[in-house]
């Protein structure tokens, strides 16, 4: 069978055993191909999406969109999508702190960034830019291209995930 196209709904059966479920499976935003733009609904358009997180408030969804090097945010009131912060290489994780302040795990730049949501401002937080395993404080710690954030409840810790260390941080 083929992918259903953008906007077209499907019955699935979610859960297994004495959790079944029919849920209906629609699109919230984007298209069957690929691209950049900024819009509501399907006329926006991403390119490898690869993290998501919501904001404290559920009112947003954040997401690192691989192939256009953005983090995008998805107001899941309106269905608008916006792109707060671009410049990445490859960002695969991003985790919401709160409303207005996400990590940001920089993939092939080795990094993590701060985002404030609100002014769009990013900075640099823990790694160096260079691949690399050692351990250190903030931007003397070295990252082999960290993929994945865990925020642990309360917001005050969060773990990164190396693709190339094998480790967890």
């Amino acid at each position: 069978t083929s992918a259903p196209r953008s906007g077209s709904r499907a019955e699935c059966v979610c859960g297994a055993g004495q959790y079944m479920m029919s849920r209906t499976v629609s699109t919230l935003a984007g298209q069957i191909s690929a691209g950049s733009a900024d819009g509501f609904g399907t006329s926006a358009s991403f390119s490898g999406i690869r993290g998501a997180d919501v904001t404290s408030d559920g009112r947003s969804l954040l997401l690192a969109d691989h192939g256009n090097d953005r983090i995008r945010l998805v107001n899941l009131v309106t269905g608008e999508v916006s792109t707060p912060a671009q410049g990445f290489n490859g960002p695969e994780g991003v985790v919401a702190l709160n409303n207005d302040v996400a990590i940001v795990a920089d993939t092939r730049n080795h990094n993590l960034h701060p985002l404030n949501i609100s002014t769009e401002v990013v900075r640099t937080i823990a790694g160096t830019g260079s691949a690399g395993g050692h351990d250190g404080v903030s931007t003397n710690a070295e990252f082999d291209s960290p993929n994945a954030l865990a925020l642990v409840p309360g917001g005050q810790v969060f773990f990164v995930c190396e693709y190339y260390n094998f480790r967890l941080r």
